[in-house]
């Protein structure tokens, strides 16, 4: 019998470990939102950035820091995002809804590479179009 506890108490262990593994390793990299200029880039070390340039040329950007198993702290603008992974779908959830991610190799915009090098975590940054952004 105490086998018997003793096997179903350590099925239990594993199978709670198993749900609480942080999506980070597969979440690492680029994303993107649709063909949109909106970018999510999370690092192996659980750091965190997202970009989005509004058609007005107005671009939002915060860092922000990956909480385990499952969540997105930014410093500014979106909170906290709970983050899933779905087949190669990178799933964003937050006070402002949920969004959808792809990865991608392409590069983010300009103006979200030169926020993300200001390290500003802004939420409003005036910048003028990419094509007169210094390079």
């Amino acid at each position: 019998m105490r086998i018997l506890l003793s096997t179903v108490l350590l099925c239990f262990s594993a199978c709670a470990h198993a749900q609480t593994q942080s999506v980070l390793p597969s979440a690492a990299g680029l994303w993107q939102f649709g063909r949109y200029s909106a970018w999510v880039l999370i690092g192996r070390d659980g750091t965190a950035f997202q970009c989005r340039v509004a058609p007005n040329r107005t671009v939002y950007a915060s860092q922000g820091s990956f909480a385990t198993p499952d969540a997105i702290h930014w410093q500014k603008i979106w909170g906290v995002d709970q983050v899933s992974l779905h087949e190669e779908v990178l799933v964003l959830k937050g006070r402002y809804g949920s969004f959808e991610f792809r990865r991608t190799s392409q590069a983010m915009e300009a103006a979200c590479m030169a926020a993300r090098q200001a390290d500003t975590s802004s939420e409003r940054e005036r910048v003028p179009p990419a094509d007169q952004l210094k390079r």
